[in-house]
């Protein structure tokens, strides 16, 4: 330690000033530090965020929204050449001409002006409405038009776009027709970025723009006193005129191009029954439209018709159209009042399904339809699906000479209690309807992209498995591997699932399958051996390498060319972009890398343009544009630049040794005016394993179960996230080794944390752990639990209402970690049940159910909450009505009420806050609504 009287005269002076000086320094630093605010609840909801954005196929604009959770939102404009920006106010739920002309987006009445609409009770035709504009980028025009039913534009090319209006209130067109009838269709207004005028057509039911968006069809709808009438006519954008393709008595609909533009198809029925029996009408010359397909046409099964909710869709190569067909229904006639129907559901145990589930089906089951095809040159149809093979998959370009069939059927029963969708597959013949059986009871399979083969992963033996088509024979892919391709960390009781298939090589000559770092090429006929095509380089340094397909055309992985790629170090969670060639490169090669969390780049479609993010803790992931090698990047948006104003906060990992003897990794998150001589509260959250999100950035946001990590950090918190790894059989002691290890461990190695005031928070699989925890130790001060699930035993044959499907499998091969059924594995129901164990909770809980839960039987927090009040423990327990699960996201108030009650609570037993209102004598149910029971009066 040095000392002034070892200097000599000058240099002792200099020291002085320097001493003098360093207390101002520090103290500058402390007021820099306090000017910065702490995050309350009202800032919360001016945090925005990208909901939305596009490129454009040049790469010169960039469209993008952003939004508070309460305020009005906008539209930005950018020109990534000029590097400006035009902002369209108001302005949502954009809709992009893919050749950078004009957008079309919803405007919203002001935010202030709705708001007091509802305070004031007005009636819904006098709220005022939001409307439709068109905003071209060149002229910088704006055109406005009343509410939008629909909006459509070009998939990929050209620079049309069409608004279907909600009420015909814009001026006739020449050709309407409608004063002799009435119209039974609405306004379309007909946008053409070349032009940039519009033109409008009355009477419209539905239209529909071809991919490359050089033609637009649509359908006008009449009815006189007799009948209703439907006219077809496809637009020539340039002349602004329409020709008359279709016009008959009756209904048509479900418009559908073929990728070129050239060909036309729809449904189209004359019955004016309830029951209505639809054809299918073709249209190739733009003058003319024949019926194709009927229920009396060669190929459709007997009493089988077309079905009018299924999708209409053209092959890649314009040889073929896809339909669906069904049993033609027959019109029953009522023979005696409704009111002397019983009414009731007969639960049997044959039923594949259970009720529930079948309830919630039921719309689905009544239009199911069963897809066929109609070759076009041969004008044959041929029925592919069958209430057998009900289920269809066909090649990306739906251009193959077989598609791929599944039933599910024989599983559905036993779902219920595996977890496991399997299904029997078999391919069929495009051009003859031949059915060939390949294999039975799998879960995960597909067909090549040129539809030569049909490859599952066989959970048997965690093998994959190919199909030659042509040869009908059946090959292991991957025995000889030498690597693992299942989810080496996966801790479910079930056999791990694989990490996946990252598509074909042209003409289906490889299949490109991932282990947990690699990329491997592989022969789909076992000739040949198995190529790592990344040289293990993604294993040796630990890092997970992906195939980023930058063309959205691509049908296959093009493997003779450079490929991006992106990676993640497992240890350290860096991000990586690659370039690397396939059998000439050595290695891949490095061409961005950070701390940071990667999104998947979108690419320009005909420009080297890409736009992408990056985030941290710290970092919003705001838009990047940059050249396809990463170079010359440019972060075009800045959307919350307030964040520098405001108390935000570090992460960093953090590494112990559980109670196993395991090493584990969890995330802890600072305080930013971070002071190790102090003692700090801390919070500990827990979902499964985080460490991989250390990098993910958190808007401070109301809550709509979990706590805002950025939120708590602003506000003098400690947040700490371990991950948690499971023996089967032993979900909630597995927690227990792993959150109270890292917890305990904390508290040996750092004074600042304030042991006595450590609190614990989850929802859902983490709100379970949480009501297990405290039945377990007294470490904790406070506990908040949502959705939990206190009882094993009356869970296990519950329903999860929002699917109808019964829980069981959830206990026995997924999150729940049973891993058998109640009758074979009785206690560990019980001992992993904290309602068995609630003497022995000490630690005061807030629990939040909601009375719509449909993954989580509400009556589960029910019965804990009662059995908590019955021995006088403190805990409260939060029922926001007719939400879901998870508070949805557009309830902004209980959101924010929950965020409120939550710190409350925290603040009480964490910082020795005084107890609100609500907390020292609850809220009578007839004060609902009106005192919130905030105040600490």
């Amino acid at each position: 330690m040095f000392s002034i009287k070892k200097f000599d005269p000058f240099y002792k002076a200099v020291a002085k000033r320097i001493f003098v000086f360093i207390p101002f320094i520090l103290f500058s630093i402390s007021i820099k530090a306090q000017e910065k605010k702490v995050i309350s609840f009202d800032e919360m909801l001016s945090w925005r965020s990208i909901d939305k954005s596009a490129i454009t196929n040049d790469g010169n604009f960039v469209v993008y929204e952003m939004a508070p959770l309460k305020g009005n939102s906008v539209v930005i404009i950018h020109n990534t050449k000029a590097n400006t920006n035009d902002t369209l106010i108001r302005a949502k739920n954009f809709s992009l001409s893919p050749d950078g002309s004009f957008i079309i987006a919803v405007k919203t009445p002001p935010y202030e002006v709705l708001r007091q609409a509802k305070i004031d009770k007005l009636d819904k035709d006098k709220t005022p409405k939001d409307s439709t504009i068109i905003y071209n980028f060149i002229t910088k025009k704006i055109i406005t038009l009343p509410v939008a039913d629909s909006i459509l534009v070009s998939k990929t090319l050209g620079s049309i776009g069409g608004v279907l209006l909600k009420k015909d209130n814009l001026k006739k067109s020449e050709n309407d027709t409608s004063s002799i009838k009435k119209v039974i269709g609405r306004t379309l207004v007909i946008y053409s970025g070349v032009t940039k005028d519009t033109a409008s057509f009355n009477s419209v039911t539905e239209f529909s723009i071809s991919e490359k968006g050089d033609q637009l069809a649509f359908i006008e709808g009449y009815k006189d006193s007799v009948s209703t009438c439907s006219v077809c006519r496809i637009l020539d954008s340039g002349k602004k005129t329409t020709t008359e393709v279709f016009s008959s008595t009756g209904d048509a609909k479900k418009l559908c191009f073929d990728a070129e533009g050239e060909q036309l198809a729809f449904l189209y029925t004359k019955d004016t029954t309830k029951i209505k029996n639809y054809c299918i009408y073709f249209s190739f010359d733009k003058n003319y439209s024949e019926e194709i397909i009927s229920k009396e046409t060669n190929g459709m099964l007997d009493d089988w018709g077309v079905n009018e909710h299924g999708k209409l869709f053209f092959s890649e190569n314009k040889e073929m159209l896809f339909f669906q067909t069904s049993p033609i229904k027959k019109e029953k006639t009522d023979t005696i009042p409704t009111d002397e129907i019983p009414i009731l559901d007969v639960w049997s145990w044959t039923d594949k399904k259970l009720q529930t589930q079948q309830n919630l089906e039921v719309k689905t089951e009544k239009n199911r339809g069963y897809t066929a095809v109609w070759h076009i040159k041969k004008k044959e149809m041929v029925q592919l699906a069958n209430k057998q093979y009900a289920l269809v998959s066909l090649t990306t370009k739906r251009n193959a000479d077989y598609a791929l069939l599944a039933d599910e059927e024989p599983y559905l029963r036993e779902s219920n209690w595996t977890g496991l969708w399997k299904r029997d597959l078999a391919v069929v013949n495009v051009n003859t309807g031949e059915i060939t059986e390949i294999t039975k009871a799998q879960n995960s399979y597909q067909i090549s992209r040129a539809g030569k083969y049909v490859v599952w992963y066989e959970i048997s033996d965690t093998c994959y498995y190919s199909y030659s088509i042509e040869k009908g024979t059946i090959v292991n892919l991957t025995k000889n591997l030498g690597v693992n391709i299942y989810n080496e960390l996966e801790d479910l009781p079930r056999v791990p699932l694989s990490y996946g298939i990252g598509g074909w090589a042209p003409g289906d000559k490889n299949i490109i399958i991932y282990d947990r770092y690699d990329i491997w090429k592989i022969d789909p006929e076992g000739l040949k051996p198995p190529e790592n095509i990344t040289n293990y380089y993604g294993r040796n340094n630990h890092i997970t390498l992906r195939i980023i397909d930058l063309d959205k055309e691509n049908e296959f992985v093009p493997l003779n060319q450079e490929l991006l790629l992106s990676g993640v170090n497992e240890i350290n969670n860096k991000s990586y972009f690659f370039s690397y060639y396939p059998g000439k490169s050595k290695e891949p090669k490095i061409i961005q890398s950070g701390e940071f969390k990667y999104s998947r780049p979108q690419k320009a479609f005909n420009a080297n343009v890409l736009l992408w993010t990056k985030q941290s803790y710290q970092v919003y992931p705001d838009l990047i544009v940059s050249d396809i090698k990463f170079k010359a990047s440019t972060t075009i948006s800045n959307i919350n630049p307030q964040q520098s104003d405001y108390l935000w906060g570090t992460c960093e990992p953090y590494q112990w040794t559980s109670f196993r003897g395991e090493t584990l990794n969890g995330l802890l998150y600072k305080p930013e005016n971070f002071d190790s001589t102090r003692s700090y509260p801390m919070i500990v959250y827990f979902y499964e394993r985080n460490f991989f999100n250390q990098y993910d950035h958190f808007i401070p946001t109301p809550s709509r179960s979990i706590i805002n990590k950025t939120f708590y950090t602003s506000n003098d918190y400690i947040v700490f996230v371990p991950d948690i790894t499971y023996i089967d059989g032993y979900p909630g002691q597995s927690a227990y080794d792993c959150i109270v290890s890292g917890t305990t461990s904390l508290i040996e190695h750092y004074s600042w944390v304030d042991k006595k005031h450590i609190g614990i928070q989850g929802q859902s699989w983490g709100g379970y752990q949480v009501a297990y925890l405290v039945t377990q130790t007294d470490l904790f001060a406070a506990g908040m639990g949502g959705a939990v699930v206190s009882n094993m035993t009356s869970a296990y044959g519950g329903i999860r209402w929002e699917s109808g499907k019964n829980r069981m499998f959830q206990y026995e091969k997924e999150q729940s970690r049973i891993g058998g059924s109640l009758w074979e594995k009785p206690m560990q129901y019980i001992e992993n049940s904290p309602l068995f164990f609630v003497p022995k909770v000490n630690t005061p809980l807030l629990l939040m159910h909601n009375d719509e839960d449909g993954a989580v039987p509400w009556y589960q927090g029910i019965e804990y909450f009662v059995a908590l009040r019955r021995l006088n423990k403190p805990v409260w327990m939060l029922s926001y009505n007719g939400q879901p699960h998870n508070l949805a996201r557009e309830s902004i108030a209980n959101r924010l009420d929950l965020s409120i009650r939550m710190k409350q609570f925290f603040d009480h037993y964490l910082k020795d806050k005084p107890m609100p209102a609500w907390m020292q004598e609850g809220i009578p149910a007839v004060d609902k609504g009106e005192n919130l029971g905030y105040s600490y009066e």
